[in-house]
């Protein structure tokens, strides 16, 4: 599917060339497919969530004191 919406070789395509033939099935089912199941894998394993900004999951403790109130740009009220 990638080698056809890069008219070609995908992985030989330069960058851009990949990149425009990512965006030309972003609206399909594969994609989507692929998408949910890569990013099913990234947040059930805790070596990345650093990497990826996830602070882990919420049980047991709740999101309260994990990170909210870093937020500065809220009004004190």
């Amino acid at each position: 599917m990638l080698d056809v919406a890069a008219h070609g070789d995908w992985l030989a395509a330069d960058s851009e060339a990949q990149i425009n033939a990512l965006k030309s099935i972003e609206e399909s089912d594969v994609f989507a497919t692929v998408q949910e199941a890569v990013r099913t894998q990234l947040y059930r394993d805790p070596a990345v969530w650093e990497l990826i900004g996830y602070p882990g999951p919420s049980a047991p403790l709740g999101y309260i004191d994990r990170g909210f109130a870093d937020i500065d740009w809220l009004p004190k009220d």
